[in-house]
């Protein structure tokens, strides 16, 4: 018990309390820098599968149709059905996501919603 006795017992109680105190900046997760209204669609992507087939409603009025692809910290890739092109996203851009459905087969196309200006 030599190890414990002077000035080692004071050297391993100075050890141990930094690794306590740098235990919880360890296990963090990293800051960004979202809205609240982009972590709530952040929060509501993260529960589907990659591949899922999704409605988007943007904030622009537009709808969007197609399959999530991977989410990051701030975007998610998202394959369009119309143009079948991988486009990147924002979740501040996003209005509403909900689960859609496949347009498989003759005629089923998804009707879009269409903002007139003169109406």
């Amino acid at each position: 018990m030599k190890l414990f006795r002077g000035g080692n017992s004071l050297l391993c109680l100075t050890l141990a309390w930094t690794l306590m105190a740098s235990a919880p900046a360890c296990l963090a997760k990293p800051s960004t820098n979202l809205s609240k209204h982009a972590r709530k669609v952040e929060k509501r992507l993260v529960h589907y599968a990659a591949g899922s087939h999704l409605h988007l409603v943007m904030r622009d009025g537009s709808d969007r149709f197609g399959t999530l692809g991977k989410l990051s910290a701030t975007s998610f890739l998202f394959t369009d059905e119309d143009s079948n092109a991988v486009v990147t996203i924002h979740y501040e851009d996003v209005a509403s996501a909900k689960k859609g459905s496949a347009a498989i087969g003759e005629g089923s196309v998804h009707h879009h919603r269409f903002h007139l200006p003169f109406l």
